[in-house]
């Protein structure tokens, strides 16, 4: 038995290929809680870390559940209830029964919203017991030795652990927990210093197979290259990057990275290196957005390596989601009285979107504080609520007893709609601009500086007015 799986080293994989392969049954019971969303969530490559929901599913009245999945390949993947979320792993072919323990869920922040909580059985040849024991001992030694730091017999506790490993787990041989291990410890022995930099390269990366489908590759590779990037690249040829990056030259680029003996000869590494340099700079302010996107979308067409476009294409899609000035995604849900309100009628002035649930007490109370904050705006902004679940209705009447005259949608079990928008907590803030495309998202809480964001986006408009 997998008991609580909620001890991880790392958080989600890659599911491909979800039109083929072997069937997955993932099946059990959500304790106390009928007519429950249990969806399943991948990411789209292990990379670009895009989200993909792949299942959902009711449960019945008793709590229980059942959905089937296809997957080519060993995989990590997600199981959630609500926002809550835990991770398992998923083999072509087996069976997966979950018992989850919602209860878990309570008495916590609305911001620190815990993992998800449940026992799991799994005919999967002991995978997913094998990864839980391994990453307890890991975390375990970790917290053990070097909670506050790598000390100078780094070395010698990391070998001696890297030893311990090797006898405890050499029995099992799957190919998967084999990388997953390898590349944990080799993600160690970096930090530790056990060995450098160039050595780690040559080791892990340089000349050898690129392991797309293990996500604890994909993890070392991504902190590992971030920092080669920013001490070996970026600051000897930041000009040149920012010039490149503005024109949405690859060729530059790509010149600028072969003058690195370590990826010169490598083509394979070198494109799969700037396609992760590119999101570090997506991130740096000093760098045109735009100009990243541009080269992310020419690489989604024109990268040499097929797998190299499909992870360029992810990374535009999730860097570019909900970026200032896109078209805010549609939605068209129901008010209380059954009619419904598209996200098109919202049009002509700025909109702030506030995405709640009904038993979220640090929603309903900042209700006053979005309240006083329109009465100071006056008629720049209208306030739209969208409520998750059920008793949506009970805002209604809370906004009733308030005179407060605002549109509440009601989401229901909806997910697509909070996927879209990015919510992954409640509240959430969206600030949509009178030409219905994004402005900010998310915004800042009612009670900190969402009303300063609104005066700059209002003023920021009224100049452009004047142009």
């Amino acid at each position: 038995m997998f008991k609580r799986f909620v001890n991880l080293v790392i958080a989600i994989v890659f599911l491909s290929n979800l039109s083929v392969g072997q069937s997955v049954l993932i099946k059990g019971e959500v304790k106390g809680r009928p007519f429950e969303v249990v969806r399943i969530i991948t990411y789209a490559d292990n990379f670009s870390s895009l989200r993909t929901p792949v299942a959902s599913v009711f449960t019945d009245e008793n709590g229980k559940f059942s959905m089937k999945i296809n997957a080519g390949q060993t995989q990590y993947a997600i199981v959630a209830l609500e926002l809550s979320e835990g991770g398992f792993y998923l083999k072509p072919g087996a069976e997966y029964d979950f018992t989850i323990f919602p209860d878990s869920l309570k008495g916590v922040s609305v911001f620190d919203i815990p993992p998800l909580a449940f026992d799991l059985k799994a005919s999967d040849g002991g995978l997913n017991d094998k990864i839980s024991e391994f990453n307890e001992v890991y975390n375990g030694f970790m917290e053990k030795n070097f909670s506050n730091g790598f000390p100078l017999n780094s070395k010698e506790l990391i070998l001696s652990f890297e030893d311990s490993v090797k006898n405890v787990f050499s029995g099992f041989n799957d190919e998967y927990f084999k990388n997953y291990v390898k590349y944990t410890l080799g993600q160690l022995e970096w930090y530790g210093k056990v060995k450098g930099s160039g050595t780690i390269m040559k080791y892990y990366f340089t000349g050898k197979p690129v392991v797309y489908g293990n996500i604890q590759y994909a993890v070392f590779f991504k902190e590992f290259f971030k920092e080669y990037f920013k001490r070996y690249l970026y600051g000897r040829y930041y000009y040149n990057f920012i010039d490149a990056v503005s024109k949405a030259d690859y060729g530059s680029i790509d010149s600028l990275f072969k003058k690195d003996v370590n990826f010169k000869s490598h083509p394979r590494l070198r494109e799969l290196v700037i396609i992760n340099s590119l999101d570090i700079l997506f991130h740096d302010r000093n760098f045109s957005k735009q100009g990243v996107l541009k080269l992310l979308e020419y690489l989604s067409r024109s990268a040499v390596y097929e797998k190299h476009r499909v992870i360029a294409g992810n990374y535009y899609k999730k860097l570019g989601n909900l970026l200032p000035g896109t078209p805010a995604p549609a939605f068209s849900l129901p008010l209380e009285n059954g009619k419904k309100l598209d996200i098109s009628r919202l049009k002509g002035k700025i909109v702030v979107l506030d995405f709640i649930k009904a038993d979220c007490g640090y929603c309903l109370s900042q209700l006053d504080f979005l309240n006083d904050m329109q009465s100071r705006l006056g008629a720049n902004v209208d306030i739209v609520i969208l409520v998750y679940g059920k008793d949506a209705s009970k805002v209604s009447l809370l906004l009733r007893k308030k005179n407060i005259d605002w549109p509440v949608l009601f989401i229901g079990k909806k997910f697509d709609v909070l996927d879209a928008y990015g919510v992954r907590v409640f509240p959430t803030y969206i600030i949509i601009n009178p030409d219905g495309t994004i402005a900010e998202a998310p915004a800042p809480l009612a009670d900190e500086d969402l009303e300063k964001d609104l005066r700059r986006i209002i003023f920021k408009i009224k100049m452009n007015e004047r142009k």
